[in-house]
């Protein structure tokens, strides 16, 4: 198993672990989205698309980040 050093500043300063979180980000994503179609309860499903859009707006914004450095 891989070690991440997960303090935010490393993260941010690190293209390797950046990445990493980002891909983790995008599973969780997918995950989510997968999990959707099983969902009956239309508040639930409200809080889970709220969810995954603010997910993927800070994979966005990382990915960005990412590109800078």
């Amino acid at each position: 198993m891989i070690t991440i050093d997960c303090t935010p500043v490393r993260v941010l300063l690190d293209k390797e672990n950046l990445a990493n979180k980002i891909d983790l980000l995008r599973d969780t994503i997918d995950l989510l989205l997968e999990e959707t179609a099983e969902i009956s309860d239309t508040v639930k499903l409200v809080d889970v698309a709220d969810l995954m859009r603010n997910l993927n707006e800070l994979r966005r914004q990382l990915n960005e980040v990412l590109k800078a450095q």
